[in-house]
């Protein structure tokens, strides 16, 4: 996943929280939730829902290749012979220091994709209030 796939899904659910009049900017005019186009966000939140599960299931896999990638360097350090461990002092730590901060990176990136599918979860239940009070006012 990255962060510029995790902004546009972002993006998405500023524009559908926008529609759905749910923002809380000062500086933007609020929507009538009874005018939104139902027939639109839903797929809009249902697409944007699967492609965060996406990124966040590639972003968990390859979360567990990196602490192998990390269990392994430290393995192959700690019982290397002394000729080796020469080569690997100078390189180690750089190894080390470039998967910890992918890790983080990507622990970060699930962070914000969970947050995300809570603004999703959140959309989809104003929808559904929406349109249940919707179709009452109408009957």
């Amino acid at each position: 996943m990255t962060m510029t796939r995790m902004q546009h899904q972002g993006q998405r659910l500023d524009y559908t929280q926008h529609c759905l009049g749910q923002h809380t900017y000062s500086s933007k005019p609020r929507e009538d939730p009874f005018r939104a186009d139902f027939e639109t966000i839903i797929p809009a939140l249902n697409g944007t829902a699967r492609n965060l599960s996406m990124m966040e299931m590639r972003t968990e896999a390859r979360q567990m290749l990196l602490d192998k990638c990390l269990t392994y360097t430290e393995a192959t350090a700690r019982s290397a012979t002394p000729d080796m461990k020469l080569l690997l002092d100078k390189s180690y730590d750089t190894i080390r220091q470039y998967l910890e901060m992918t890790r983080n990176s990507n622990q970060n990136l699930l962070l914000q994709a969970a947050f995300e599918q809570k603004r999703i979860q959140i959309q989809l239940a104003v929808v559904s209030r929406s349109r249940e009070l919707l179709f009452l006012v109408r009957d």
